[in-house]
């Protein structure tokens, strides 16, 4: 299995600020992780089309996020009709994110091509950002 994790002093400081200002604070965290989440979901499997790794877009399929508030019976189809359990196995907490494959094969084009972690870098940089800018209108 493949998946992000960004441990970040900075994110970790911001999200313990944040959460010091109750549920709504900790609300709006929530949706930007997930919106981070989203977006180096949506950037790794334009990727994956980009760069040609998609033969029946079983990897570009199972590339997903998962948080709190997803259903992690995830299910998921190649292009031949075969369905895939693709949950990461993970059971994250409330300000957690994960964004990753299950694909056994997905190791080895992430060493030829990575599709995952410069979006992730990309990322982290403007979910600082954001949250920061949260904390000053909190």
């Amino acid at each position: 299995m493949i998946k992000v994790d960004i441990p970040n002093k900075e994110i970790n400081k911001l999200l313990r600020d944040l959460t010091k200002y109750g549920e709504e604070q900790e609300q709006k965290t929530k949706h930007n992780l997930e919106e981070s989440g989203l977006k180096i979901e949506s950037d790794a499997k334009l990727d994956l089309t980009k760069n040609a790794h998609v033969d029946t877009g079983r990897l570009r399929s199972s590339v997903h996020m998962e948080s709190s508030t997803t259903n992690r019976n995830y299910t998921y189809s190649d292009g031949t009709g075969n369905s895939f359990n693709g949950s990461l196995g993970v059971n994250p907490d409330n300000l957690e994110v994960y964004i990753g494959t299950n694909v056994e094969y997905a190791e080895k084009i992430r060493r030829i091509d990575d599709f995952l972690f410069p979006y992730a870098e990309q990322e982290r940089v403007r979910l600082i950002a954001r949250l920061k800018k949260q904390l000053a209108e909190a």
